[in-house]
């Protein structure tokens, strides 16, 4: 027999006792559970710290502490008991905010309330038992997790990328780490070495073992403790696999066997050594008995002789290599009986082909060993010794340059077929004299100093010189001289490299003489001239800039950076075209701009700038010529004082005032402008209205360059930024003023800071009356659910017909109160969007959609008609639907559509119905007698749209809309 299960505690908080009582009726008749009720939240939650339940229920707005702030305070107690929050219309934000903490459901009061606490019955159910199969699964982990710790081996868990998920704490004590210094981390690098100590690359292993775990079922591999110890593991390694049968990581199982390996690794070293070394010699070796029956034969002796081990050991010394009997004679054999070592040079013939070898035969108690060494190579070095001095000689006597060898007393001892080429001496003439005699005697003491340095350092010496030729002219050389040395490492002769560079030297005189020149021209140039090298670090400034801008040389380059000369506001210009001057754009540019002299002021200078480039097309040198414009900039500026009928009308203005040309340049403001904007009437001079520093966006040239376009006058509301950085909210109007032959533009500006203030204040009042009323709707929708509740019960208690129809008039009065409740917050929200532009066939769709319309049809004509309304607009259609519904008794045919009128556009509504009386028509929009039409005014007002009524009595409505020119489009 089954044991029953106990019925389900259930914890119901909700601060309206009567609406508490009423649940808790529902509920334990359809849930089959006991539920006990709270009112107070914080006595609620002291219950749930001290006691046990298995769901908690819980309302949503409630005083001292919310059903969401219960919610957070029970999971900061740890509690995991199941939460399900019961919360009014329209609350989905509070909604998601429970379910993202923590919340198993959620559901809204309102509707059918037997429906209602049927839905609530359902989710206490599954609450309970979700609740109960995750205790289960919390056990069975529990006990899993137990085993896995208790283990004495190495238990793991990562996946596929390498990344520790797991690993027990035998494991960890076992690595030197703390569960919270490896979980997380790849196992390369913190307990698997990236190259391991035989050169394996350890992260291709572990990626083999993600790719396939089968093939490493059982592997061993090198780890790595915290402290960089190399240990072994042998590991087990099995695939995690998903719901789907995925492979998302690797479970492996460790033991240590670091022991077992070092003794493994002694055994093979121990059997291995004596083999080894000899196998790692380069000599070759051979070990006959004294039956001369080969006993051993290593790596070396293969390779030199041609022959592998296996097929020679066993066999007889003098039949394998028959070539040794030549050598073996009577005298060898008495020598090696005796115990004499016997070294002899032989060439032989192997394989085709001819080999020198030398060989030593030592004799000892048990066997003959014999050594091989090949002299090929010493034979090869010697022939290559000759080819190289033969080489050296052919190099010696064909360079494009003369070579001279001299001794240690300055003797020349050798020299190339050039000598007579570049001095004019034959060779034999020339070897054996004193190489000073051929150098200037300006020069004598410079190159006995140099001889001198490379026979006692041996440093290379690269120098240059006046030489004399045999006929007594002279020529500019340079030297490149190094030391030769015997075999013992004794200084033997110098090798000299002499090039002759006399055009050399004639080149650079020339240069010399056009610098000469061109410094002359700077330095008395009417012009101010600045160089800089490619980077802009200034490198020379003539006379005349320093006339112009009060800089010495030292004073600029104190600057540090040609960029700290230019005006501000002509740096990103500047910049600009130097940029496209250095990337090869052009090769020069020539503007105007404003320097900073050294005493502060900016003068005005015409500015011509080229660049000089090297043969690789990079620029080296910058060169800047710049003529002083200062006086002529400000008789243009005087010029601008004469349109005083301008200034007179903006000084006396008190919005601010900013003139500017139809190319954007600032030409004047006036005092309201600059105690705006905080700036000072100098700092606008010479701006330009794109570069103005206080505007913050762009609408304000926008605007400005679509009243010179078209000469009309624009208005914009934006913000700008004042010279402190505050940023000012104005209302801009531009307009065009025609001044003689040209065309100012003006921007009106309107401090906008007083207003804007005035509309938070209003918006701050607003918000609270709008958090009043919703309050009050919260509570009589409350109030009303538990009214409904109540009816609903006694209606299916009682069998009196009297009754039921009172109890019938009395739900249709609650749900006429539900559409008043829902009419307020209808005209609570109007206006608080910003008017759009609305499809009428799509607002009237949706206002139609929650309107029960029953056997009504409907003729609607509002294709591609577009209006500029509030987005209430579908409130409308639906209230004139609702109404006709309500109030025409008769209404069999609807109609909706659209007349052009010379002055706008008429929308006109009209039913078939019983109409409306005259005397109704008076108070037809009135707030208590207009059945909702008020709002309709109301909302169509909002955008300049009116409505009226001029149905006739009997036969039906005929509301009329009239919509402006410029609130409604006609969409083809």
């Amino acid at each position: 027999m089954e044991t029953q299960s106990p019925r389900p505690r259930v914890l119901y908080i909700d601060d309206e006792e009567i609406y508490a009582e009423l649940a808790k009726t529902y509920l334990e008749d359809l849930g089959n559970c006991v539920v006990e009720i709270e009112t107070f939240s914080p006595r609620a939650l002291d219950r749930i710290r001290r006691e046990h339940f298995d769901v908690i229920v819980s309302d949503y707005m409630m005083p001292n502490m919310d059903g969401l702030e219960l919610l957070k305070a029970i999971k900061e107690m740890g509690v995991s008991t199941p939460f399900i929050l019961f919360t009014g219309k329209d609350r989905e934000e509070v909604a998601i905010d429970a379910l993202n903490n923590g919340a198993e459901f959620y559901i809204q009061k309102g509707g059918s309330t037997e429906a209602q606490f049927a839905e609530l019955s359902n989710m206490i159910v599954r609450s309970v038992r979700s609740s109960h199969v995750e205790e289960e699964l919390f056990r069975s982990e529990e006990s899993y997790r137990q085993l896995v710790e208790c283990a004495n081996v190495i238990i793991m868990e990562r996946d596929l990328d390498g990344k520790i998920i797991f690993m027990n704490e035998f494991g960890l004590n076992f690595f030197g780490y703390s569960e919270e210094e490896l979980v997380g981390r790849c196992v390369v690098g913190s307990i698997v070495p990236e190259i391991d100590s035989n050169g394996k690359d350890m992260a291709a292993m572990i990626r083999g073992v993600s790719e396939n775990p089968e093939a490493f079922r059982l592997n061993e591999n090198e780890n790595m403790l915290s402290d960089g110890t190399r240990v072994w593991v042998s590991w087990t390694n099995k695939a995690l696999l998903d719901g789907d049968g995925n492979r998302i990581g690797i479970l492996a199982i460790g033991n240590e066997v670091t022991e077992r390996k070092k003794a493994e690794r002694a055994l093979v070293e121990s059997e291995g050594k004596i083999r080894e070394i000899l196998d790692a010699s380069a000599d070759a070796f051979v070990a006959i008995d004294y039956d001369l029956i080969i006993t051993y034969f290593n790596k070396a002796a293969e390779d030199l002789l041609g022959v592998t081990r296996e097929s020679v050991i066993g066999k007889e010394f003098l039949e394998t290599f028959p070539w040794i009997v030549r050598l073996y004679n009577d005298e060898l054999a008495n020598r090696v009986i005796t115990g004499d070592s016997v070294q002899l040079e032989i060439d032989l013939e192997i394989s085709g082909k001819k080999h020198w070898f030398e060989i030593r035969v030592h004799p000892t108690d048990e066997m003959i060993l014999i050594y091989f060494w090949s002299i090929e190579d010493r034979i090869k070095r010697d022939d290559a010794l000759r080819r190289s001095e033969e080489k050296y000689r052919k190099i010696f006597e064909t360079a494009a340059n003369l070579i001279v060898s001299v001794d240690s007393a300055g003797i020349i001892v050798d020299c190339n077929s050039r000598v007579e080429e570049v001095l004019g001496y034959k060779r034999e003439e020339f070897i054996g004299q004193n190489m000073i005699l051929t150098i200037h005697p300006d020069y004598h003491k410079k190159v006995k100093a140099a001889l001198q340095k490379i026979i006692e350092e041996g440093d290379s010496q690269n120098n240059e010189y006046k030489m004399v030729r045999k006929d007594g002219s002279i020529i500019d050389v340079g030297i490149n001289s190094s030391a030769i040395y015997d075999n013992e490492g004794n200084f033997e002769r110098t090798i000299s490299l002499i090039r002759d560079i006399t055009e050399r030297r004639r080149a650079e005189r020339a240069l010399q003489k056009s610098e000469s020149t061109f410094r002359s021209l700077f330095d008395h140039s009417a012009l101010g001239i600045m160089i800089t090298d490619g980077a802009g670090i200034l490198m020379g400034l003539n006379p005349a800039s320093n006339r112009i801008l009060g800089y010495t040389i030292d004073d600029a380059r104190d600057l540090n950076d040609v960029v700290e000369f230019v005006h501000p506001d002509d740096l990103k210009l500047q910049l600009g075209k130097f940029q496209d001057m250095i990337e090869g754009r052009m090769d020069h540019f020539v503007n105007d701009l404003r320097i900073r002299r050294k005493d502060g002021v900016y003068v005005w200078v015409q500015q011509t700038t080229l660049v000089i480039r090297n043969s690789e097309g990079i620029p080296e040198m910058i060169i800047s010529m710049f003529e002083d414009i200062n006086e002529r900039k400000i008789a243009e500026y005087l010029l601008l004082e004469s349109e005083e009928k301008y200034r007179s009308i903006i000084n006396q203005s008190a919005d601010g005032i900013l003139l500017v040309d139809t190319d954007g340049n600032a030409i004047e403001s006036n005092k309201a402008f600059r105690d705006l904007t905080g700036y000072t009437k100098e700092d606008l001079i010479h701006f330009n209205m794109k570069q103005l520093p206080f505007l913050e966006t762009m609408e304000i040239i926008e605007s400005f360059g679509e009243t010179m376009m078209n000469g009309s006058s624009v208005s914009t509301n934006v913000h700008i930024r004042g010279k402190g950085g505050e940023i000012i909210p104005v209302d801009i109007n531009s307009i065009a003023i025609n001044s003689g032959d040209r065309t100012l533009l003006a921007g009106i500006f309107r401090d906008n800071r007083e207003r804007n203030m005035m509309m938070e204040a209003l918006e701050a009042a607003n918000k609270k009356l709008n958090l009043l009323g919703s309050v009050t709707r919260h509570d009589l929708m409350n109030q009303l659910t538990t009214l409904f509740g109540h009816l609903e019960i006694a209606k299916m208690k009682v069998d009196n017909p009297d009754v039921m129809e009172r109890i019938d008039r009395a739900l249709s009065a609650g749900e006429n109160i539900i559409y008043f409740l829902e009419f307020g917050k209808d005209y609570e929200r109007m206006g608080t969007r910003e008017p759009t532009w609305i499809r009428a066939e799509e607002a009237f769709v949706n206002g139609a959609s929650t309107v029960e319309l029953q056997d009504i049809d409907i003729y609607r004509k509002l294709g591609g008609l577009e209006i500029f309304a509030d987005p209430m607009l579908v409130k409308v259609f639906h209230n004139l639907l609702d109404n006709s519904c309500r109030h025409g008794e008769r209404v069999s045919v609807i109609k909706v559509y659209y007349e052009p009128i010379p002055s706008g556009l008429k929308l006109i509504y009209e039913d078939d119905g019983t109409g409306i009386t005259l005397k109704d028509k008076s108070h037809l929009f009135d707030e208590i007698l207009g059945h909702g039409l008020f709002m309709v005014k109301d909302i169509l007002e909002i955008t300049g749209i009116t409505i009226h009524e001029v149905g006739v009595p009997g036969e039906g409505v005929r509301f009329e809309m009239f919509i402006p020119e410029g609130k409604y489009r006609l969409l083809v």
